[in-house]
């Protein structure tokens, strides 16, 4: 420690490689990745699953064991606090009769 101040370590392009496979980069990765809002896609899609799920009487329990997704993660998707896989995503919506499409955008 120089003057109250720690002193700046020096860091190298193998101490980079190092950390970026460390596990506590990735669980710090994990943490920030987890605390980023949903998407605008995501909150449109939670509302197309509940919507879906209500209009065939479902409760989430029922839909996960449908569709093989856990309740707590159809849970966070309706609720708006997650973003899903493309695969999660598509296998919910197989499970209410629904499917993924890919349109133009019209301007």
């Amino acid at each position: 420690m120089k003057n109250g101040q720690p002193e700046k370590q020096e860091f190298y392009i193998d101490d980079l490689g190092e950390w970026l496979m460390s596990e506590d980069f990735r669980r710090r990765l994990v943490a920030y990745v987890d605390a980023l809002p949903p998407t605008r896609t995501t909150q449109t899609l939670a509302m197309e699953v509940r919507e879906a799920r209500l209009e065939k009487r479902l409760s989430q329990r029922d839909l996960a064991r449908i569709s093989g997704i856990s309740q707590a993660t159809i849970s966070k998707l309706e609720a708006g606090t997650t973003d899903v896989m493309l695969e999660t995503a598509e296998d919910l919506l197989f499970a209410l009769g629904k499917k993924l499409e890919v349109v133009d955008i019209v301007v």
